[in-house]
């Protein structure tokens, strides 16, 4: 199911100028095997999956630390 979905998200940005990916680790693999399927390898920039991973904990963190200050 995953394929499917990632293949028809992808599909639906065939034209745009560029794509950047942040996908996660368990994704990754995915989002790469649509990317050359569909040819967009040149347009496309990925976030590196460790840095994904850790992005809602850092999002999470910011806020708290505005939130407590």
């Amino acid at each position: 199911l995953d394929g499917l979905l990632i293949g028809a998200e992808l599909s639906g940005l065939a034209s745009a100028p560029s794509v950047l990916v942040a996908a996660g680790p368990a994704q990754h693999v995915a989002y790469q095997t649509a990317i050359d399927t569909l040819d967009l390898g040149s347009r496309t920039r990925f976030l590196a999956p460790e840095e994904v991973a850790l992005l809602a904990v850092r999002g999470q963190a910011r806020l708290l630390d505005k939130l407590l200050k």
